[in-house]
């Protein structure tokens, strides 16, 4: 998933988290889906949710970019996410705090990535990220 799609996903989640509490209801997570382009049938809905969610009422910030990313991995390739950090770290081999701030990231895409990204000796090593 490239930052770009990160923060497309991050802008449509907050948009539908009406009650900012970052958790999506069952609705509003599959009206979410459907933003994004990803419609499922009810029955296929109902199958997927509780994997999502964990057997949770709601879906979480990172629970939704989780699902969100198993579904963009089939349509992303590699070179274009790498090209995208890499544009974004400015040509540096990692990518740090500020380059993400000036990428104008959203602060909450900008958490989770601190989260899933391996630390590098000057910032966060995006190559070792998609390499896995």
């Amino acid at each position: 998933m490239t930052p770009q799609q990160l923060e497309e996903c991050s802008e449509t989640f907050r948009h539908f988290d009406r009650d900012h509490i970052n958790r999506l209801e069952k609705e509003q997570f599959k009206a979410a889906l459907a933003a994004l382009g990803t419609a499922y049938s009810d029955e296929e809905f109902e199958d997927i949710y509780p994997k999502v969610s964990k057997g949770a009422s709601s879906v979480t910030f990172e629970m939704f970019i989780e699902h969100i990313k198993s579904i963009e991995e089939d349509r992303t390739t590699p070179e274009q996410l790498a090209e995208s950090f890499k544009a974004l770290a400015q040509d540096k081999l990692e990518i740090t705090e500020k380059d993400m701030i000036v990428g104008a990231l959203p602060p909450d895409v900008i958490e989770y990535f601190k989260i899933v990204l391996p630390r590098g000796e000057n910032g966060f090593d995006y190559k070792g990220y998609i390499a896995n």
